[in-house]
């Protein structure tokens, strides 16, 4: 494999400098031309900075089973939960977040689980899909975010192009400190 990677390099070099192509074509056992040298293949990755390992603190679990609930087209808050980082140097938040909803009126319709804290949304809140009016579509997200040490204020919501109808639901909430 390295030398089928290499063999095209030196074959330009050899017919940049003049070198017939035959001589240059690479063939097995050929010898370079006078003067060329193999490239050293460098491998080179960075290095991710290193993992710092966190303790579960405390998980809060939230379930619902709110069948019949109308989810209003745009953003309905389904859940909302404190917590209180106690460290000095911070927490992470690790959610995990499952939610079953069917569309009123609309085959794909567009929805979301949607994360704040402290009313900022998080970026890894993702579009979930296209819901369905004859079956229940399920959600599943993970979503972390570090916070300062004092009391933050976490809110779950469903967000939804058109109306739709919450089915059931579960909310994890896990505090790790460093």
């Amino acid at each position: 494999m390295f030398r089928s990677a290499i063999l095209p390099v030196v074959a330009g070099a050899a017919i940049a400098m003049g070198m017939s192509s035959s001589a240059a074509a690479g063939t097995p056992n050929a010898p370079l031309p006078r003067g060329a040298q193999l490239a050293t293949p460098r491998f080179e990755t960075e290095r991710p900075a290193a993992a710092v390992k966190h303790k579960a603190q405390y998980t809060i679990t939230d379930v619902g089973t709110s069948v019949g609930t109308t989810l209003s087209a745009g953003f309905t808050t389904i859940d909302t939960v404190k917590i209180k980082c106690t460290k000095a140097s911070g927490c992470t938040i690790g959610l995990e977040n499952m939610v079953q909803l069917i569309s009123q009126s609309v085959d794909g319709n567009s929805w979301a689980i949607a994360v704040s804290v402290d009313g900022s949304y998080l970026p890894n809140s993702p579009y979930i899909g296209q819901a369905q009016t004859e079956y229940f579509t399920v959600g599943e997200t993970r979503n972390s975010a570090a916070v300062s040490q004092g009391t933050h204020t976490l809110q779950v919501q469903v967000f939804t192009s058109y109306d739709a109808t919450l089915g059931d639901y579960q909310i994890d909430y896990t505090v790790y400190e460093p």
